[in-house]
């Protein structure tokens, strides 16, 4: 996943201001484009400048965000759904914990496995209520929310890797999906 159609732009809005953030989804993210790698606010009519910042990458908007994006007439089918994303990282390693628990039953207990030190996903996002970004400073900026929104993002990226690098550190688990690292598994909202 690289390019444009890496990155998620989180759509947040007040009455004056559109708050974009861009999260960049490709497996460990370069020094030249961090995993957050950009923020912007808009005066909520700069329609062009919205779509610039949304144009073929994958929208996370806020029920705000949303009627931002609607009204720029930029809504697109293709909204990352966050919490079935997340849902669908957590199926993937319990598939890959039942593979293991398969094998290691076969094992007489001298040739046990090492058990994989599986990454704790996030909880499940509250894409209105997200949890702060920091404990030590309330949400009561205007971009707090688009930013709390990215960071949960960020976690369920780095969470990811931590996966994945578990799972390619056993040539046996990694035989399932292959033997290189796999971009998070994206779900869409269906319309």
């Amino acid at each position: 996943m690289r390019g444009r159609g890496g990155v998620v732009s989180v759509v947040d809005a007040n009455d004056d201001n559109i708050f974009v953030w861009w999260v960049n989804l490709a497996e460990k993210p370069s020094s030249d484009m961090q995993r957050l790698c950009g923020s912007w606010t808009l005066e909520v009519d700069d329609h062009v400048a919205l779509e610039s910042l949304t144009f073929a990458r994958i929208p996370l908007a806020t029920r705000s965000g949303t009627r931002a994006l609607t009204a720029a007439e930029l809504l697109n089918a293709r909204m990352l759904d966050p919490n079935q994303t997340l849902a669908a990282a957590i199926a993937d390693r319990n598939k890959h914990q039942a593979v293991f628990d398969a094998e290691q039953t076969k094992r007489v207990p001298s040739k046990r496995l090492r058990q994989p030190t599986w990454p704790i996903f996030p909880s499940p996002l509250n894409i209105e209520s997200p949890p702060p970004w920091t404990l030590k400073q309330p949400m009561n900026r205007p971009a707090d929310k688009a930013l709390s929104i990215s960071h949960w993002l960020s976690a369920l990226c780095s969470r990811w890797e931590d996966f994945e690098s578990e799972r390619l550190a056993r040539p046996w688990l990694s035989a399932i999906e292959g033997s290189t690292e796999r971009d998070l598994p994206l779900i869409y909202l269906t319309n």
